[in-house]
């Protein structure tokens, strides 16, 4: 039975359509094995293919101390198999950071000679916003502080002395009141309800494609919102805040009424929102070609469906509802979460300023 860490051997072998990379390993009795990794479409680089290799070879390492240097790949590789988070759309965001910026630059450095400054300098350089660069930053974190728990690092966690601002640069489109009451007049149903849902109730779209009538209890007003819907499949909730109760408004209510009595699938088991197979509808489709498009219509500019939730949560603010209120209802896990989507609106603020003045008023 083998019993030392191994890392197998790669090479890529040419074929007549295409390139594909084999591991030769042994397996945990000590014999020996090969397998094919992927072509070279699916691992474009030989850091790719270190990865897929150090993640194949999880299980045959299971309890045998790693020695020697290792590389970010090794590292990528495990985080992997065992530790990426088990909600679809974040194991897809992690999964594509890993495999688009992570790997491809510092896949084959030894982790003992990544630098805080050459990392900083290397965030600074690729073209991503500012917060896709903080995204990248903190999933290094994570993989640094995975590597102290497994043993595979000592000392201190390099990427925590890495500066990476947060800080938007482009400016978050808003939707006023007044242009989001001219949307929803522009738009047909089912869309229609779902700005409603969107801008009354501050659901993500994917809690407002996810929802099944079964959810909407009509005697008390209310939805339950208890699951979410990523690229046409259930997800888990954001957090288990968002698994919550909400009341709905009479007029959303009388909307989703309407829309029931004229939506192909009606069961307490079907999708309020659903295509014409019965799936739930895709959020990013709908956005493409039926809210962008009206929105341009009204000279109101490139909007996506969040912007309705952080309509909501500016709305909140401005009737005065209180913060745990407000934080139960975006179904947030913390307020200060909720805060940040909370803006002032143009006509508040000139009617906060000029009610400044006045009082200010010299004679």
């Amino acid at each position: 039975m083998r019993k030392s860490f191994q890392r197998g051997t790669l090479w890529l072998r040419r074929g007549k359509r295409s390139k594909t990379w084999y591991l030769k390993y042994r397996d945990a009795d000590g014999r020996r094995r090969e397998t094919v990794l992927g072509d070279i479409a699916e691992l474009p680089n030989r850091s790719a293919a270190k990865a897929k290799a150090a993640e194949f070879l999880v299980p045959v390492n299971c309890g045998r101390r790693q020695t020697g240097p290792v590389t970010v790949a090794e590292l990528c590789g495990r985080y992997r198999r065992d530790e990426l988070p088990e909600r679809r759309s974040t194991r897809a965001a992690y999964s594509s950071l890993l495999a688009k910026w992570i790997e491809p630059r510092w896949g084959a450095v030894v982790m003992a000679d990544v630098r805080p400054l050459d990392v900083e300098t290397w965030l600074r350089d690729i073209a991503l916003s500012t917060k896709s660069k903080a995204n990248v930053r903190q999933l290094m974190h994570v993989l640094w502080e995975c590597a102290r728990r497994w043993e595979m690092s000592a000392g201190e966690n390099p990427i925590g002395l890495v500066r990476q601002s947060a800080k938007r640069t482009k400016k978050l489109a808003r939707l006023s009141v007044q242009q989001y009451r001219e949307l929803v007049g522009a738009l047909l149903e089912p869309h229609r309800t779902m700005a409603l849902i969107a801008g009354c109730m501050g659901l993500r779209i994917g809690e407002i494609t996810g929802l099944r009538w079964g959810d909407v209890d009509w005697e008390s007003a209310t939805i339950h919102v208890q699951r979410d819907i990523y690229q046409g499949h259930v997800d888990d909730l954001k957090s288990r805040n968002s698994d919550r109760l909400l009341p709905v408004p009479a007029m959303v209510l009388e909307s989703l009424r309407t829309w029931r009595g004229n939506a192909a699938y009606q069961a307490d088991a079907e999708y309020v929102f659903a295509q014409d197979n019965g799936r739930p509808m895709w959020a990013d489709t709908a956005r493409e070609k039926v809210l962008q498009p009206v929105a341009a219509s009204l000279s109101i500019g490139k909007i996506g469906w969040h912007a309705f939730r952080h309509l909501f949560a500016s709305v909140l603010h401005v009737v005065g509802a209180e913060p745990v209120v407000a934080q139960e209802l975006m179904g947030h896990a913390d307020f200060s979460t909720t805060q940040q989507y909370m803006h002032g609106f143009d006509d508040r603020k000139r009617q906060a300023a000029d009610a400044v003045a006045e009082m200010l008023r010299v004679q």
